[in-house]
């Protein structure tokens, strides 16, 4: 008996999406989006990607302050965002975000020709 190009290609995807679904049930979403070098956002269920400066949708974190020591001196405002979340205030060349959610102190980046010159982060 020989079996059709078609069916065998239906077949084949069927098995491949079985997969893909149960990889995404064992590894989970978070450690899907971390691994595909994005952030997981557990209050939306959602990962934020690098991208997220484009789309305006960086998102806003409790500690962005964990995310300071990730960051250098030379890096484009996107990163910045990325891994501090969408600022609480921007200014042409600044940008501020609370610290944390129940912190007085701010985050204070400073860019110059959108690359970040300068970073004030509380510990």
């Amino acid at each position: 008996m020989r079996l059709s190009t078609p069916l065998v290609t239906a077949a084949l995807a069927g098995a491949l999406l079985i997969l893909v679904s149960a990889t995404v049930l064992v590894v989970g979403p978070r450690n899907l989006c971390e691994a595909a070098d994005g952030k997981w956002a557990s209050v939306t269920s959602s990962c934020i990607t690098r991208s997220c400066y484009k789309s305006g949708n960086c998102g806003k974190w409790a500690s962005p302050s964990i995310r300071c020591s990730r960051l250098k001196l030379g890096d484009e405002r996107a990163e910045v965002y990325f891994q501090l979340g969408s600022p609480d205030e921007v200014f042409a060349e600044e940008a501020k975000w609370q610290a944390g959610k129940d912190s007085a102190e701010l985050i204070v980046a400073t860019f110059r020709e959108e690359r970040l010159a300068s970073l004030s982060c509380p510990r």
